[in-house]
């Protein structure tokens, strides 16, 4: 009896209580909870990671591509008659020499060769029956020029119509059905992933150091994820990548001089600094920076030049940014001064910042009928909408950030004190 009871105490010994157990099981969780934690953190930064390399490729290609419209002619459907003259009297406040308007005339063209053979919302393909029947070629739109010829004593307003380029085609044959006859585009096409799906017809179209740029990408950074037959790029979550042309609502792409209080810098009839604008405006036509004494034209000053902005969703697979115009301040969007809005040439809204249409003195008194109703002319803006405060143009303008909570974990091609990564 008493060996038995001593081999019991033994036992007791070494065994453990209820309480050890839960304690050591405690610890256990606890270590592996951490570790589970740092493990999904560095597999976040890892995704993180992936995501910037392909949107650092796909930002450089489209700034080469940018680049090259600095120095592209425009070429005119019908050349701009040397005999043309400015619409309005010299004594006329609104009055503009032709050579300012020829040169807003071709800022209006290199604006539109960009929104045409880059484009980043589906109104900025211009779409005819034409095109859609025969593949004819693709009329782009009448845009006034403010000046005119005499014909006969009579005078007779210019138009400038920029001509159909390689770039502009391969764009729209990307989105058509040729298994349909005539060829159509692709039903649905931009009902979803349009975006996505424009940038990859631009990467596979450009060319980066003499190499097809589209041979920079994996095949884990191309899919379908729509399953329509066009392609996306995508980011390390699977997901299209997004982007915007002109994101002038978003600070950090602005192209900043090292030092614009510089005097010499500041432009002493517009009061702004002599790098407003888009680069390919070295003639500061753009219709905000007009020398003249009206007061409307001149509050639409444009700010400074924007390199694209390229997106990946992040972990959470929203957007923050603003990649649409807003339908309620699309048409009519009063700027505090006059009527600044966005139309087709068409006469349907458009949703593209190609089609901005700016207040303006001489396309009222050359046409009897004025197609828009605005008594304006048509200038693709990057920085649509031109409002009269400073706030209401951080809300509207493309790019601006309308959810700050999505934002947090957006991945793009700018870091967090505006400088290109």
């Amino acid at each position: 009896m008493k060996h038995s009871n001593q081999a019991s105490k033994r036992v007791n010994r070494f065994g453990f209580t209820l309480v050890e157990l839960l304690v050591t099981i405690g610890l256990i969780s606890f270590v592996a909870s951490m570790f589970l934690v740092a493990y999904r953190s560095a597999a976040v930064e890892a995704t993180r990671i992936r995501s910037t390399s392909t949107i650092r490729k796909i930002s450089e290609v489209l700034t080469a591509r940018l680049q090259e419209y600095e120095n592209r002619p425009v070429a005119f459907v019908t050349p701009i008659p040397s005999s043309a003259l400015p619409a309005l009297a010299p004594n006329d406040p609104n009055y503009e020499s032709a050579t300012v308007l020829i040169e807003r005339a071709k800022l209006a063209g290199i604006r539109e060769l960009i929104c045409t053979e880059m484009p980043d919302h589906p109104d900025d393909i211009k779409w005819t029956t034409t095109w859609l029947n025969n593949e004819g070629t693709l009329p782009m739109a009448l845009r006034a020029t403010g000046l005119m010829v005499q014909n006969g004593g009579t005078p007779v307003p210019v138009y400038a119509q920029i001509a159909e380029s390689g770039r502009m085609r391969r764009i729209r044959v990307g989105l058509t059905d040729t298994s349909v006859s005539p060829p159509r585009p692709i039903v649905g096409w931009e009902k979803t992933n349009a975006n996505a799906e424009l940038l990859y017809l631009i990467i596979e179209d450009s060319t980066l150091n003499g190499t097809p740029a589209i041979e920079l990408f994996g095949r884990s950074e191309i899919g379908d994820t729509d399953g329509d037959g066009l392609r996306e790029l995508l980011d390390a979550n699977r997901r299209p990548i997004q982007w915007i042309r002109w994101p002038s609502g978003f600070e950090g792409v602005q192209r900043n001089h090292p030092d614009l209080l510089d005097p010499s810098l500041i432009d002493p009839v517009t009061n702004t600094s002599r790098f407003t604008g888009d680069s390919w405006d070295r003639a500061k036509a753009d219709p905000g920076l007009r020398k003249t004494g009206n007061t409307v034209l001149q509050s639409l000053r444009p700010g400074i030049g924007t390199s694209p902005l390229v997106v990946s969703s992040g972990a959470d697979g929203i957007f923050g940014q603003r990649f649409v115009l807003d339908a309620t301040a699309i048409n009519g969007f009063s700027t505090g001064e006059g009527n600044y809005k966005v139309h087709r040439y068409t006469l349907t809204q458009s949703f593209s910042v190609c089609d901005v249409e700016f207040p303006a003195p001489y396309r009222v008194m050359l046409e009897p009928i004025v197609f828009d109703g605005s008594g304006a002319f048509s200038m693709p803006d990057p920085w649509y909408p031109r409002p009269a405060t400073i706030s209401s143009r951080s809300t509207q303008r493309l790019g601006s950030i309308i959810n700050s909570k999505a934002f947090e974990d957006d991945v793009t091609n700018f870091d967090g004190n505006g400088g290109s990564l």
